[in-house]
């Protein structure tokens, strides 16, 4: 199987665990470095991107990096398409059969 969830909220899943894992984690909310609310977000988006930025450097042309940094949690968004590519290829090589579910299908029925 595999299970491929919205985009978008994948994205904000994956704020919401960090969030909570450090708060979690730490039993403060104070130890999370970004708030717990649009702004925070924002901030977890610019952090994700920035922490990337030499990995993207030597991955995108010059001109996809350009256009992609105005784009927030641009980071994420490729990290998620290449796994669900790298995913499927691996079971393509590997002459594995798999069935690709929509989450939020799976959700509504």
């Amino acid at each position: 199987m595999h299970v491929i969830k919205d985009l978008f909220y994948n994205i904000v899943s994956r704020f919401h665990h960090e969030y909570k894992s450090l708060v979690q984690k730490f039993d403060s909310k104070d130890k999370s470095p970004h708030n717990y609310d649009k702004e925070g977000f924002q901030e977890y988006c610019k952090d994700e991107d920035t922490k990337y930025l030499d990995d993207e450097k030597t991955v995108f042309s010059q001109r996809i990096h350009l256009i992609s940094k105005h784009v927030p949690c641009h980071a994420d968004f490729y990290r998620y398409l290449q796994w669900h590519n790298l995913a499927i290829e691996v079971a393509e090589k590997l002459k594995v059969e798999s069935h690709v579910i929509n989450y939020e299908e799976i959700i509504v029925h």
